[in-house]
């Protein structure tokens, strides 16, 4: 399911590569604030209860208050916690994976020995249960995240848009998931047909190929047997768009609309969005769903309506890939 281009897979190493490199360097800048702002508070506290240089017969005044030192951690919708929690997400969400794929192997069918060619049966079979396990453990990671953070701002999952949805909702999130459904196939068609005249034919074939070899859909058509398809599907039309929403939508957007403004919001959280789907042409399309996602959700209030639109546009397309399994290519 991974690139066999050689050149493709490169590509896509050095990409994963570099994004890790950006994350740690920020990691470490943020442990260098941490270290900081305990220097600081350390010493702060220190002078305030050092005794007086000259102490004298009358009762010595009391001490002032220790100057209060902001946190480099704002205690409510700081932009920190997004950043960190996603990471605490996919390295927990990846390592539960691998340790599930120990388990499973004596269950390979053709036994190990079928794990010897990338594309084997047996391969095939341990990445798919895999994958389809690590979904579930991913979303539910990112809700499990949320809701602690919202707990420590003295809020819920409710009072961000988790509560009863209205029929109007139900309603409203239908129509428009089947509206993204529709525009957002119009929307990759149209962009893979032009690629060839913004690239070069080779650079626009070996881009049409690492996104193909990364998509879902590529996951879904490689499934073995209908059960596993289902199970994918049911993974991603279920458990992607609770997660995905409740994390990007509910506690990114929110943290940044907080921080920066609405629109900013609305633009960096949907290319938070869009990033985490690292197909090339994937991005670029799902960009402006994700700005679409994010507008509806401040306007609603409601993250009912944003997880339907993305359940519905998500079931859509594994449905279609059912029926048409040629357009996945």
């Amino acid at each position: 399911m991974l690139p066999q281009n050689p050149a493709e897979l490169n590509l896509l190493v050095l990409g994963l590569i570099l994004a890790v490199l950006v994350v740690l360097t920020i990691d470490l800048c943020l442990i260098l604030r941490w270290i900081r702002y305990q220097r600081r508070l350390a010493r702060a506290i220190r002078q305030h209860d050092a005794p007086p240089a000259t102490p004298g017969l009358e009762a010595t005044p009391a001490p002032d208050p220790v100057p209060y030192i902001p946190p480099p951690f704002a205690p409510t919708w700081s932009l920190v916690h997004p950043f960190l929690a996603f990471q605490f997400v996919v390295v927990v969400a990846n390592l539960l994976a691998l340790i599930l794929a120990l388990f499973l192997l004596p269950w390979v069918p053709g036994g190990i020995t079928a794990l010897t060619l990338t594309n084997s049966p047996g391969m095939v079979w341990l990445t798919g249960a895999t994958v389809i396990v690590a979904l579930w453990i991913q979303n539910g990671l990112f809700i499990g995240a949320t809701a602690y953070y919202l707990r420590r701002y003295g809020t819920s999952l409710q009072q961000i848009g988790m509560s009863q949805p209205t029929s109007r909702h139900i309603a409203l999130g239908v129509m428009l998931g089947i509206c993204l459904f529709c525009l957002g196939l119009a929307a990759e068609s149209a962009l893979t047909a032009l690629l060839p005249r913004l690239l070069s034919p080779g650079q626009a074939e070996r881009l049409k190929h690492l996104g193909h070899s990364i998509s879902a859909t590529t996951w879904f058509l490689q499934m073995p047997g209908t059960g596993m398809k289902l199970l994918f599907a049911l993974a991603g039309t279920l458990a992607a768009p609770i997660g995905e929403e409740v994390f990007f939508r509910g506690f990114v957007y929110n943290a940044l609309k907080v921080r920066l403004g609405m629109a900013p919001a609305i633009v960096l959280s949907a290319l938070a969005f869009a990033l985490i789907h690292a197909s090339p042409i994937a991005i670029v399309v799902i960009f402006p769903m994700g700005m679409a996602l994010a507008y509806l959700y401040a306007r609603t209030g409601s993250l009912w309506v944003t997880i339907l639109i993305h359940a519905v546009n998500n079931g859509l397309s594994f449905i279609a890939l059912a029926l048409f399994p040629q357009l996945g290519q």
